[in-house]
């Protein structure tokens, strides 16, 4: 039997060196959204091979495993998969396959199920030096919105997340649900999560920027990086103040797009339009779609 791990904030440094391994680039391999969706989506981890794989809860109560990620031996990970399933009479179930890992799929283990998927849970993936400088005609609109912030709010200014910023992060958050008109509890669990992540900012891998108006804040931007992937994982700020979404994502982009950071990865839409409608507003290089397959035997 295999030994499966709870995601924990003390696990994750046994996680994270297997990371930048994936080359799918998917947002759900961050640390910090590994250790949020833990006992939700995630349910453990555990090293095959010199790989790490994650058991995943889907519908039903069925369990699903990521691709095996790493430099180590992902076939033998594989099989060693499907000798488990096996002797617990379970079916051989992946979730969050790119579309790179279903021809290694198809070849390890001969016939797959229709792969499925949804348009909701796709990454959306961006060139990072352009965003980082709103380069070229399709940023037009992005760098009128920056000039005309700057011009209306001049006395502005930028700071990276610390944890003096903390308290005034919570104060933006509890205003959020209410400016968006989204008091539900899937927008309140969002706010709570988010509190919770920035908490742990150290242990989660996670770094960020704030965006000051005088002194109050009205926005703030935190992610991570695995490889040349540079992750937006939170980002909220106060819509009443025009240009603030357009200046606090030029600005996390212009500080952490370092070399070897290639791209920006601004995950999902979850289904809302106007958040669809936002992401592609910034003209997106790339859509990684997910897919959930089963082996057949």
């Amino acid at each position: 039997m295999l030994e499966f791990h709870p995601i924990t904030t003390e696990e994750l440094p046994k996680i994270v060196p297997y990371l930048s391994g994936n080359g799918a680039h998917f947002c759900d391999f961050c640390p910090v959204n590994l250790y949020i969706w833990s006992g939700l989506m995630f349910d453990s981890y555990t090293i095959l091979s010199e790989t790490v794989v994650f058991r995943l809860k889907t519908w039903k109560g069925r369990v699903a495993y990521t691709v095996p990620m790493g430099n180590g031996d992902v076939r033998c990970a594989l099989h060693r998969l499907q000798q488990e399933t096996a002797a617990n009479g379970q079916p051989l179930i992946f979730s969050l396959v790119s579309e790179k890992d279903l021809p290694l799929l198809r070849d390890t283990f001969g016939t797959l199920s229709e792969p499925r998927t949804s348009e909701n849970w796709r990454d959306y993936i961006y060139d990072a030096p352009k965003m980082a400088a709103y380069e070229g005609s399709a940023y037009a609109k992005q760098r009128n919105h920056v000039r005309r912030f700057c011009k209306s709010y001049p006395d502005f200014r930028i700071e990276e997340l610390q944890p003096h910023h903390l308290p005034d992060v919570e104060a933006l958050l509890e205003r959020f649900p209410v400016q968006r008109g989204k008091t539900d509890e899937d927008v309140l669990e969002e706010v709570e999560r988010t509190n919770e992540a920035l908490c742990l900012m150290d242990k989660l891998y996670l770094f960020g920027v704030v965006l000051y108006v005088g002194d109050r804040l009205v926005g703030v931007s935190a992610g991570s990086r695995v490889g040349d992937m540079l992750f937006v994982n939170f980002e909220k700020a106060d819509t009443s103040y025009d240009g603030v979404y357009q200046m606090l994502v030029q600005a996390f982009a212009q500080r952490y797009v370092t070399d070897g950071v290639r791209f920006i990865n601004r995950e999902e839409d979850c289904g809302d339009e106007g958040m669809r409608k936002s992401k592609l507003a910034y003209h997106p290089v790339d859509l990684l779609a997910k897919y959930t397959v089963e082996v057949l035997i």
